[in-house]
């Protein structure tokens, strides 16, 4: 076993060499809460992570108790129970590649995380998908590992990279040896005949039991038979799952002693898993032998134990057959002739009985597949429960029955203390008789209004000495005037302290002044007003004196202010003061127009003005006159109108151009410039348009060429394109003046062309009309016409041709 570790290890350094950065530095990390989600579930939560691709080894931390310590460079798996101690696997399957970044398939959110997402396949077939931080290349984001006998997904939820401070792997002796946790019917056909020393033949039972404890041993996994042989073979013991059994025949079996029948033997191992093998489960046969078959001696013991080997090899048991020599008498070829294909895999021939120890693992890793560990429970474990060790473990944590329950790991379930209830002990079941609930801890009634506590709020705990309990018992309702939580006291209070109560607090005796069933009212006249708290006088306010407040003082209005209301008091005061006793000047808005500042009440409110507004109408005039334009906000100057300047706006400033005169009149407002005919303008600098000038037959030019015309077609520039010099002797110009519109026949660019042909005898005028006159029966502009019917044949018969 450890010659083929140092073979695993001596291929991983020649690995190295080859990508040494890549492989060699190692990737490692540590998240102490990720999830973990194996086959179609549940998740488990709070689980912890630590990876070490560099060690090839994981471990997983599950909070139910149970630990997972996986060494890949030795196939196997160890874990580590609460209840059942500790159980070591077989691990097919490749660790992880957590540094692979070579094959980005996407990205997606995963976890509240943006990662890039990256998947290959290793040598084994399984399919790695890894998401990765798309801001940190270090963080792992996720890992799924799919195919073959793993189908698991690890969500590390917190992160911290390059830190992998592993525990140490477990020291109890069932973690000593890998076991194989699969399905598979086992033959063990050992050499018992004479030439087998009595040491190694114990050491070869011991080689026999150790091979057993490296698989799970189960109706549902794996199990044994034992054949030996010797001159015949002997079936010691049926396949059988039961551990302790197949250990007791391979430790009280005694030694035959005699020749070696190797054909009977495996015979007797195909018998046996035809008549007692499981169906669908793979079977293997282990022969162990020192010496060549030399049984049966009447034929051929090498052809028989071949043939017997086919068979066994055939259908219906397809089994793989070890064959193992011992010793110096065992010819490989005899060794090959039984084993499966390829042989040297299935074929070895030791010196010495310790070395057998070394084969195993080649064993395990023929028979074994390395499925997930949830696989190897049956029943298998609900969703409550964990498969560890082979066992369904509790998966729940002590936590979710709270402080009120504890949690039976037999049961999975939780046992509640009293009086609380449900499946996490959550429920608190106390009877609070409708007039209260629980207290947080489900220890006492926390009761409203005024129930007991004592009765789990049932009673009523007011005592009302002169009354009785409202139906909520939230308060006392007193009888009369009685008072007080209890109904017992009855004080001036009740009197509203104007007065005492009588003897069954049924009625008051007010105190002077005071009236009322309870002494509320007070009597006092008081002008209007109200009397002081005690009723014992009239609070009188503002300028109201008097013991009824009939007194009113009007000197308290200053400045000529008169009496308006004694209780402010509040006085009318003269038009510049104001306030309730008119000491106050108005502001500076109301006196002043905004214009100026108020001076004092003593002064007699007197504005005094900002800049050049006028005092003498309180600043609502500024002496500004400016004649052609308006002061500015502050009267501090003129603002002029259009072309007027000056300090007073008096001055006109246009200068006219193009033989424009100034006109200013500064009385009427009157500053412009008087144009010749061509020119318009402020200044005169602009031209009039086409219609003004050219009667709209041409463009104007410029004002700097003098507004000349630039006629359309034949217009006139020398009248300013107002008449049209086409002569059209026989015709009329058209409207804009581009040619003649000839009249009847006359043609020409002047029409002064007359080309008529009179046919049939018609004559040409060519002086005036440039028409023909026709004959009698002729008609037309060339006479080549009939007349009709009707001029000609009055209406009774048809014209015929011109012709």
């Amino acid at each position: 076993f450890f010659f083929l570790v140092l073979t695993i290890m001596k291929a991983f350094l020649l690995l190295c060499l080859v990508a040494f950065i890549a492989t060699c530095t190692g990737f490692k990390f540590t998240s102490d809460n990720a999830d973990v989600l194996i086959g179609s579930g549940p998740v488990r939560t709070g689980v912890t992570v630590i990876a070490d691709t560099n060690a090839e080894q994981q471990e997983i931390i599950f909070p139910f108790g149970v630990t997972e310590y996986e060494v890949y460079d030795e196939f196997s798996r160890l874990q580590t129970c609460p209840n059942n101690g500790c159980s070591n696997y077989l691990m097919s399957y490749a660790m992880a590649d957590y540094s692979f970044r070579g094959n980005q398939i996407g990205s997606e959110t995963v976890a509240g995380i943006f990662s890039k997402k990256y998947r290959y396949t290793d040598t084994d077939g399984i399919e790695v998908t890894l998401w990765v931080d798309n801001s940190d290349d270090n963080r792992i984001v996720q890992v799924s590992q799919s195919g073959g006998s793993i189908n698991r997904q690890i969500t590390f939820n917190s992160y911290t990279f390059n830190v992998a401070n592993f525990d140490s792997v477990p020291s109890d002796p069932n973690c000593a040896t890998v076991q194989c946790n699969d399905a598979v019917e086992l033959v063990l056909v050992i050499d018992s005949s004479g030439s087998i020393s009595p040491t190694n033949y114990t050491v070869e039972m011991n080689f026999a039991k150790d091979l057993v404890n490296q698989f799970v041993i189960s109706d549902t996994a794996v199990r044994v038979s034992v054949i030996t042989f010797a001159s015949n073979a002997a079936k010691r013991l049926q396949l059988s799952g039961d551990q302790s059994e197949i250990e007791n025949i391979l430790t009280t079996t005694a030694q035959q002693g005699g020749q070696t029948n190797i054909g009977e033997a495996i015979e007797f191992a195909r018998d046996e898993l035809i008549q007692n093998g499981r169906s669908g489960v793979p079977s293997a046969i282990l022969v162990i032998t020192d010496g060549v078959a030399n049984e049966p001696a009447s034929g051929d013991p090498i052809n028989y134990m071949i043939q017997q080997a086919e068979l066994a090899k055939g259908s219906p048991t397809n089994s793989l057959i070890y064959a193992i020599g011992v010793g110096n008498f065992v010819a490989q070829s005899n060794l090959e002739d039984i084993a499966s294909s390829p042989t040297e895999d299935f074929t070895a021939k030791v010196n010495d009985f310790d070395e057998l120890v070394t084969l195993i693992s080649g064993i395990q890793g023929e028979f074994c597949t390395g499925d997930e560990l949830q696989d190897t429970c049956s029943p298998n474990c609900g969703d409550d429960y964990f498969c560890g060790c082979t066992e369904c473990q509790c998966a729940l944590d002590a936590s979710i029955c709270g402080d009120h329950g504890s949690l039976n790991t037999e049961t999975c379930t939780c046992e509640c203390d009293s009086p609380f209830t449900g499946d996490t002990c959550s429920v608190c079941n106390l009877n609070c008789n409708g007039n209260g609930d629980p207290n947080d801890d489900c220890s006492a009634c926390e009761c409203d209004n005024n129930y007991t506590s004592a009765d789990n709020c049932f009673s009523c705990g007011l005592n009302c000495v002169n009354g009785s309990p409202d139906g909520n018992c939230d308060e006392c309702i007193c009888e009369n005037m009685w008072e007080g939580d209890d109904c017992s006291s009855c004080t001036r209070n009740v009197c509203n302290d104007n007065g005492d109560p009588n003897g069954d607090c049924s009625s008051c005796e007010c105190d002077t002044n005071y009236s009322g069933t309870t002494c509320t009212s007070c009597d006092l006249d008081c002008n209007g007003l109200s009397p002081i708290d005690d009723c014992t006088a009239c609070g009188c306010t503002g300028a109201l004196s008097g013991p009824n407040c009939e007194i009113c003082d009007e000197s308290v209005c200053e400045n000529g202010g008169t009496m308006d209301d004694c209780s402010v008091p509040r006085c009318n005061c003269p038009s510049s003061y104001t306030g309730n006793t008119c000491s106050e000047c108005k502001n500076k808005w109301q006196l002043c127009n905004g214009n100026g500042d108020v001076g004092s009440p003593e002064g007699g409110c007197q504005c005094s003005c900002y800049n050049d507004w006028d005092s003498a109408d309180d600043c609502a005039t500024c002496t500004w006159e400016c004649v052609n334009g308006n002061h500015n906000n502050e009267c501090t100057g003129c603002n002029c109108s259009g072309d007027w300047g000056g300090d007073l706006c008096n001055e006109c400033n246009l200068s006219c151009q193009n033989g424009g005169t100034k006109v200013e009149d500064v009385d009427n407002g009157i500053c412009e410039c008087d144009c010749p005919d061509r020119y318009k303008g402020d200044t005169c600098g602009q031209c009039k348009n086409k219609w003004q000038i050219c009667n709209g037959n041409g463009d104007v030019g410029s004002a700097a060429d003098g507004c000349q015309c630039s006629c359309y077609n034949n217009w006139n520039p020398a009248d300013d394109c107002d008449t049209c010099l086409l002569n059209c002797i026989h015709g009329d110009e058209d409207d804009d003046c581009s040619e003649c519109e000839c009249n009847g026949g006359w043609e020409g660019t002047d029409c002064n062309d007359c080309l008529i042909t009179c046919e049939y005898g018609g004559t040409l005028d060519d002086t005036d009309d440039c028409e023909c006159h026709c004959t009698d029966r002729y008609q037309g502009d060339t006479c080549s016409e009939c007349k009709n019917k009707w001029n000609l044949c009055n209406g009774r018969g048809d014209v015929g041709s011109p012709e």
